[in-house]
């Protein structure tokens, strides 16, 4: 019975995914409060922000400092949930992400010919990706659509590592401390869910790779060049994991068949690539202009 539904559902997916998946995405906002023109509370900061339907602005808050992220968030959620009917958008309470995310999973496997790549790398923080790729491979190999699981490898920054090190040494994931890093996006010091994704990285024998900042910002710029992407070091450090100098436990075969997920943008961390750059020149908004900036720095 579930592979005679396979067969019909495989046809329709095609037209069907991308509106599911943004209907899911929509689902898991990120809402804490709907501001209309109040001042935001002194030592907070706006983590994402944007219209809703005309009726005011959508914001979630933390605290400033990231030592206190942890803190501030369960303090945060039981008054906005009981006064303005807030939704608790982080793992693992919220598993829209998770449903939303995993159909990234249906279109690597339709990509490769309905085939599970060897290897899927997951750049991570609270392990969302992680979560959902494994939900969405274990769904098609239900269905039948794929003959096996890939390795899940997640990826973290040397400065906030904590379910990188939980896979290493067979323990549960502790609170990782003060947060060291560039990579932004790659800052949760004690994931909700990270020792659901240790277990996955153990239970598809993935690998737990530990990358540097510099290294991150090196496979941002070769993405760049190659690919003609602008990711942000965050995202780059799926490419990061595979590069020299890497804190990778085993080396991967030759042969395999490795996805990269990459999902942020540069644009979230222009001052990262800004800084790696040296110094940018303003100049008028005319091609020749542009030309000459062009061949001055090459000329360098």
């Amino acid at each position: 019975m579930l592979r005679r539904l396979a067969r019909r559902t495989k046809a329709f997916y095609r037209a069907a995914s991308a509106s599911l998946a943004w209907r899911l995405v929509l689902g898991a906002a990120a809402v804490l409060g709907y501001v209309k023109g109040e001042e935001r509370p002194t030592g907070f900061v706006t983590l994402a922000a944007g219209g809703l339907a005309g009726t005011g602005e959508c914001v979630a808050w933390t605290a400033g400092e990231q030592e206190r992220f942890a803190e501030a968030c369960p303090a945060l959620v039981p008054t906005g949930g009981t006064t303005i009917g807030a939704l608790h958008a982080s793992l693992p309470r919220n598993l829209y992400r998770v449903e939303g995310k995993k159909t990234a999973a249906y279109e690597i496997a339709e990509g490769l010919g309905w085939k599970a790549p060897d290897r899927v790398v997951c750049p991570t923080a609270g392990g969302t990706m992680a979560l959902a790729m494994d939900q969405g491979f274990r769904e098609l190999l239900a269905l039948g659509w794929i003959d096996r699981m890939p390795a899940i490898d997640i990826v973290q920054p040397e400065g906030c590592a904590p379910v990188a090190r939980a896979v290493r040494t067979g323990k549960k994931v502790e609170p990782w401390g003060e947060v060291r890093t560039r990579s932004a996006g790659l800052t949760s010091p004690n994931p909700g869910a990270g020792n659901r994704v240790a277990d996955i990285v153990r239970k598809t024998e993935g690998q737990a790779v530990i990358v540097s900042d510099d290294l991150n910002i090196e496979a941002e710029f070769l993405i760049a060049r190659r690919e003609g992407l602008f990711l942000q070091p965050a995202s780059g450090a799926s490419v990061a994991s595979l590069m020299p100098g890497a804190d990778r436990p085993r080396p991967v075969h030759p042969e395999e068949t490795i996805v990269c997920i990459g999902t942020g943008t540069g644009k979230n961390a222009t001052e990262v690539a800004s800084a790696a750059l040296g110094p940018t020149v303003r100049i008028k908004p005319e091609l020749g202009a542009f030309i000459g900036a062009w061949n001055e720095r090459k000329g360098k």
